[in-house]
């Protein structure tokens, strides 16, 4: 049985700026390419999000541990809590006094990156009508990026806030 191997948020990033220059004979890459570094790019911060906060929220403990608390934060549990933060979503009242100091922070900055990245991969996996263009892409891919650096360099108050909201909303379905 070979060695599990984590997720590397990095290495998705790497994937998806390769798919994105994956060149097919016409020098243009595939549009199947394209849709996978969209895709990628997407899964780079949903997996960072989630190892930062399994981390944040255990930090004592074994990496495998930390894995398995990762797993359990749901695409659906980060979108809502993200839809709170970046006040595009019915906050709910219990949440309030917590997102609050969230507003106009990094944080705010990092939820709307989520958003925008789940959106644009929703569209690059499901819509058989959706066109993407390098240029397009490129840009999901340092959006990811950009949110992943800014999620790190957040205050640590601003960070505990998130994964107490995650963590909030993960136990709530």
């Amino acid at each position: 049985m070979p060695t599990p191997v984590p997720i590397d948020p990095a290495k998705l990033l790497e994937a998806a700026r390769q798919f994105a220059d994956h060149h097919s004979a016409q020098g243009r890459p595939r549009p199947i390419w394209l849709r996978r570094a969209v895709s990628s790019a997407y899964y780079a911060l949903y997996h960072e999000l989630c190892r930062a906060a399994a981390t944040h929220l255990l930090p004592n403990a074994p990496p495998a541990d930390q894995f398995r608390l990762a797993r359990s934060f749901t695409h659906q549990a980060l979108r809502d809590t993200c839809e709170w933060i970046a006040g595009r979503g019915k906050l709910p009242q219990h949440a309030g006094t917590l997102i609050a100091p969230l507003r106009h922070t990094a944080i705010e900055d990092v939820a709307a990156a989520f958003l925008d990245l789940q959106e644009a991969r929703h569209a690059a996996d499901y819509d058989h009508l959706a066109s993407f263009d390098k240029t397009t892409v490129l840009q999901h891919v340092r959006v990811a990026d950009l949110a992943i650096e800014t999620l790190a360099g957040a205050s640590p108050q601003d960070r505990q806030t998130l994964f107490a909201l995650l963590a909030l909303k993960t136990q709530l379905r």
